[in-house]
């Protein structure tokens, strides 16, 4: 019986998930800790072939020690023995693994580490091919100026035009209710005390309402953060000039959630950095002492301009602290001087890009790059005929200096995961968006892509 089974192991399985392939090389002289990882492999996803290969001085036991943690040839599964001196080479001391992208190997490392890599392995597991279209049961219509922001498993919906933000959660089954999202009244009223400081303000406000002043809610930007989520509120409501007269004032909160409760964990307070303004909407990064913020210029210039701003933590409250180096290319702030003059980007997961131009800035460690070589044939114009034909929908960091980039070229709908580090691109794809708004298009935390339909009636899942 064990020379079936070894023979059943050592089999060379013809099944194979093609393009993506997760090679683990079993040094069993490895802790029993770090062996015990390869319990993980049952976590992944299916379309991820997975190649392990084993001493052949060691068939005797191996077989029993695989079956001790669930690990068996199957249909996306093979095993082989190889010689010890092939193996040593590709794991002398430890188990190592490679997972294999395309031709090229996007990841590397120690088989203990295995699961701290199996959320990015399962992100680059997709095809795309799969659609889920989950409708929309709405209470009442959305309209035409939707953002999406992902958030761990959740996504807020928000509605430009009505003010509104909702809540969804795709896994919860076909059909989706979006749930309203605002911080409590009490919470309001808390946080706006607070803001405002002078507390006679917020009085001599209450004083002219019967049951006080009337907030509304504008969330502008929200980054996942663990297991909740955090967001940018413009808080509004209706103030009076000293003569009485109403003007419409707001106030920017940032709030928590987390396990459907909303905290507050600060606000900001903008000092003039003429001739250039904060730009909430296009994303921001909260770390433990500083803030970092997209910019815009005010004004039609030449002259360089930043394209990014930090804010240190002072207390719940920020203050300026200068701006980043980087600058907006000139071929694109040529090309904006003559158009909308705004320079637009995306902030998230720790990666600033320009929507307009192939540009990537890595806020953590500082240090831009320019993607026109790497996505472009060296020659391409990215702005034929007064158009720009390259936008960016999305950027998604993933492990060792690697990104998932959601983009349109000349209206195409592309995927490609770059090295950063070597500057190379591992995988293209090209991908159907047809059924959805481009403006809504976004990449969710796992990878996956998403967006609300062109009807406004369903959220739509590319995975």
């Amino acid at each position: 019986m064990r020379a079936i089974a070894v023979a059943i192991i050592c089999c060379l399985l013809t099944i194979r998930v093609p393009g993506q392939v997760l090679k683990v090389y079993l040094n069993t002289n490895d802790c029993i800790n770090c062996i015990s990882s390869i319990a993980q492999l049952g976590r992944l996803n299916e379309r991820i072939a997975v190649e392990m290969f084993c001493d052949e001085t060691k068939q005797r036991f191996i077989p029993a020690l695989l079956e001790e943690y669930g690990v068996a040839a199957d249909a996306r599964t093979t095993i082989a023995f190889i010689p010890q001196n092939v193996l040593l080479s590709k794991a002398p001391v430890s188990g190592r693994c490679e997972f294999v992208l395309g031709d090229s190997v996007l990841y590397g490392f120690e088989l203990r580490q295995l699961n701290d890599y199996v959320p990015d392995l399962e992100r680059a597991s997709y095809g795309y091919d799969r659609r889920e279209r989950h409708p929309l049961k709405l209470e009442q219509p959305l309209g035409d100026r939707l953002t999406i922001f992902p958030a761990g498993e959740q996504v807020v919906l928000m509605d430009y035009l009505f003010r509104r933000s909702y809540l969804l959660a795709p896994a919860d089954g076909d059909s989706l209710r979006p749930t309203p999202l605002a911080p409590t009244d009490s919470l309001t009223r808390a946080t706006m005390k607070r803001i405002l400081g002078d507390l006679s303000v917020y009085d001599s406000l209450a004083a002219k309402y019967q049951d006080g002043p009337q907030f509304q809610h504008k969330i502008v930007a929200v980054n996942a953060q663990h297991s909740g989520f955090q967001f940018a509120d413009w808080i509004g409501y209706v103030g009076y000039h000293s003569d009485g007269s109403l003007i419409n004032t707001y106030r920017l909160a940032y709030f928590l959630w987390n396990e459907g409760a909303v905290s507050f964990t600060m606000y900001g307070k903008w000092i003039g950095i003429d001739p250039f303004m904060p730009v909430l909407d296009f994303g921001f990064h909260l770390g433990d002492t500083m803030l970092t913020t997209p910019l815009i210029r005010m004004e039609v210039s030449d002259e360089p301009s930043y394209l990014l701003a930090d804010w240190d933590r002072v207390g719940d409250s920020i203050a300026f602290h200068g701006f980043r180096e980087l600058r907006c290319p000139k071929p694109l702030q040529e090309f904006e001087n003559t158009h909308s003059q705004i320079i637009s980007g995306m902030l998230r997961s720790g990666y600033y890009g320009t929507t307009g131009y192939p540009l990537l800035y890595d806020v953590i460690n500082d240090r831009a790059y320019d993607l026109t070589t790497l996505l472009g044939d060296g020659s391409t114009d990215w702005f034929k005929n007064g158009v720009a034909v390259y936008h960016m929908s999305d950027i998604l960091s993933l492990a060792d200096g690697t990104v998932l980039l959601l983009f349109q070229i000349d209206g195409v709908t592309q995927l490609a995961w770059l090295n950063l580090t070597n500057s190379r691109v591992i995988k293209r794809l090209i991908i159907d968006v047809t059924e959805t708004d481009l403006n809504t298009l976004r990449l969710l935390d796992d990878g996956r892509v998403a967006g609300v339909s062109k009807a406004n009636d369903a959220f739509v899942i590319l995975q």
